[in-house]
């Protein structure tokens, strides 16, 4: 098992025998806290303790059948006096420890039972984000955070916020909310609406005059220093003053809460509040200019002479069976079309549906191509949409073979971007297991359970010239490695591979084939031959990435 440090074996260790100290103890679950690779890394050392717990019961008549007592029994051979009291003693030893482990502590107060199960915190997640201006030094939120206990402070623009009772909320800028638990939220200052279902009634905003329960309705507020405003769009809300009773207000009412109690109904408009149909009518309109903008970055990147292939995945770039590269190819050469077979899908993209994206979640998801040439370095940059990291390799693009300048490209399990190409498939590998003279160039851990079904920019490059291979999140560098000399090679290949999935058998006749496809959609693939410097890197993000404006 690959850990992240040397100190994280030593804590995983410890937990699992039973002998960690309350100091190392916090130390531990702050560590798992903020690192979602190590939770993982203790969930898979939990399940292998209990596979070896499991066996260990398995074997234990084996070890009874032969004791001491029952070997005098019978006289033994050369074989069994020389082997099978080493053997047998190897056993008991593996046995023993493991009969002795003592109670794992449960973390955080969860039962042993329950300890492999991944948890996320947050009341709420962002639908959609218009406009933004965020308060100085407030964390600017994007669609698809998850939102915990704390406070959002907008100073304009809208937010809607999908509350997991089931109550969505439109905040109107400038605001000030604080998210108290999944049914409900203090209004400090500002607009908002909200739209509660059957399924959330009793969602409840608080003010500082009071309190509105929502009995499955729709209404808008208004908080403003000394008093708030309350109208009733749509069914019926109870309004809980801090002084004086209780008051129920049906559709077209509105009430202002003062800190001396309720006022008399007013005739006014509800309270200058956008709702849903206008921050949907305006993402729709964001979305319609932000994806213009993109097709002319999109014409303009396939005339780049570096390019080896460029699948956009624009509307006019599917047919049935295939996914065309639009590289505009100097030499004349033909284009290297990906070939769609399986259930290799087409779903949205990054700007719904005006963009497609492929899916390969399923194993038997094919996208192959057939790229010939040589070439002197690599860049690989894509869009993803990742659902889970659910296998240990996990496909962006995988030359078929370990042929040797072939390259592969994907993300291990623990979030870090993989780049290696094979040196020479004819030397002895460095390590029983692999092929050929390879190494692999790792990113730091990237991914966060939070991440899923976000969309992400991943690019790598791969350099023989500067002798460097990089990795990149979202146009940010994560990080650069010098390559070996004994590791360096001048041409480069790819040949026949896969876009997000591997998996065509080594040998023709064998039906087994490494399940490596990504859970998820891959969105826009360009392939160079050139290692783009950082600041192109970051350019090709700036260019494609909906922004939320």
């Amino acid at each position: 098992m690959n850990f992240e440090s040397e100190q994280e074996q030593q804590w995983i260790e410890a937990y699992v025998n039973g002998t960690l100290d309350a100091d190392a103890f916090g130390a531990f679950e702050e560590h798992l806290r903020t690192n979602s690779g190590a939770r993982e890394r203790l969930r898979r050392y939990l399940r292998l303790d209990a596979q070896l717990r499991a066996k260990a019961a398995d074997v234990s008549p084996l070890i009874e059948a032969w004791r001491p007592n029952r070997l005098e029994a019978k006289p033994a051979t050369r074989w069994r006096s020389t082997w099978l009291p080493v053997a047998l003693a190897a056993s008991i030893a593996v046995l023993a420890t493991l009969w002795l482990w003592p109670q794992k502590i449960p973390i955080s107060g969860m039962a042993q039972s329950e300890s492999e199960e991944t948890t996320m915190q947050g009341y709420a997640v962002v639908r959609r984000v218009l406009q933004p201006e965020w308060a100085e030094g407030e964390t600017a939120r994007r669609s698809g955070d998850l939102l915990a206990e704390g406070k959002l402070r907008l100073q304009s623009g809208l937010i809607q916020i999908d509350f997991f009772c089931g109550a969505t909320v439109v905040v109107q800028g400038p605001a000030e909310l604080d998210i108290t638990s999944a049914w409900g939220a203090t209004c400090v200052s500002g607009h908002l609406r909200a739209v509660v279902p059957p399924a959330a009634r009793g969602f409840r905003i608080l003010t500082a005059q009071g309190e509105v329960e929502d009995l499955g309705t729709e209404f808008a507020l208004s908080v403003q220093p000394g008093a708030s405003q309350v109208q009733v769009l749509e069914g019926k809300v109870i309004v809980h003053p801090s002084k004086g009773a209780a008051r129920e207000v049906l559709g077209g009412d509105a009430l202002q809460l003062k800190p001396d109690g309720l006022q008399a109904t007013l005739s006014d408009q509800a309270p200058a509040s956008a709702g849903l149909s206008e921050i949907r009518s305006g993402d729709a309109e964001r979305e319609r200019r932000e994806f213009a903008q993109w097709e002319e970055h999109s014409r303009k990147l396939r005339r780049d002479p570096r390019l080896i292939a460029y699948y956009p995945m624009a509307a006019e770039d599917w047919t049935d069976t295939a996914l065309h590269d639009r590289s505009l190819h100097a030499d004349g050469s033909k284009p290297c079309d990906a070939i769609l077979l399986g259930f290799a899908n087409r779903l949205p993209g990054r700007f719904d549906a005006k963009k497609s994206a492929l899916d390969v979640k399923r194993p038997d998801a094919r996208a192959r191509v057939q790229i010939p040439g040589e070439f002197s370095a690599f860049t690989f940059a894509t869009w993803v949409r990742i659902d889970s990291l659910s296998r240990l390799y996990n496909a962006l693009f995988m030359g078929d073979n370990y042929n040797t300048g072939e390259p592969h490209w994907q993300i291990r399990e623990d979030g870090k971007l993989m780049l290696s190409v094979m040196v020479d498939d004819t030397k002895e590998p460095m390590k029983p297991g692999d092929r050929g003279l390879h190494r692999l160039y790792y990113s730091p851990p990237f991914w966060q359970d939070s991440m899923s079904g976000k969309w992400l920019h991943l690019a790598s490059t791969y350099d023989p010239g500067r002798r460097e291979v990089a990795h990149f999140l979202n146009g940010v560098e994560l990080s650069r490695e010098q390559i070996p000399d004994k590791f360096h090679i001048a041409t480069l290949r790819i040949g026949a591979a896969e876009i997000g999935s591997w998996g065509l058998p080594f040998k023709a006749n064998d039906a087994q084939f490494a399940v490596r496809n990504l859970n998820g959609r891959m969105d826009e693939l360009a392939i160079f031959n050139a290692a783009l410097t950082a600041t192109e890197i970051k350019a090709l993000h700036a260019a494609g990435t909906p922004t939320e404006e």
